[in-house]
């Protein structure tokens, strides 16, 4: 499924912080959180997509379309994960930021 080399790319960059290019780490984990996702493997898929998100707020230029894409990701990555709970305080998160 091409999940798991995802992943790794994904650890190995976030590693790198902050030496690697932001962009390109934001990139390898929404990658390697759709690749989870694809794998109905939704927890790991929730872990990538707010790893993502952390990266992005933590960027030196915000975008905010991308932190919004970003948290619609993580809460149904969450919701599909079964932590409804977490889901619904993104989603609230969402909804403020928009």
């Amino acid at each position: 499924d091409g999940s798991a080399p995802r992943a790794e790319i994904a650890h190995h960059l976030l590693c790198a912080l902050p030496t690697s290019d932001p962009a390109a780490v934001i990139a390898a984990c929404r990658a390697a959180g759709d690749g989870a996702w694809h794998a109905f493997s939704y927890g790991d898929a929730e872990r990538h997509y707010a790893a993502a998100l952390r990266v992005a707020r933590a960027a030196p230029t915000r975008d905010d379309g991308l932190d919004l894409d970003l948290l619609l990701l993580l809460g149904a990555a969450q919701i599909r994960a079964g932590e409804r709970a977490r889901a619904m305080q993104t989603y609230s998160e969402t909804a403020d930021a928009a």
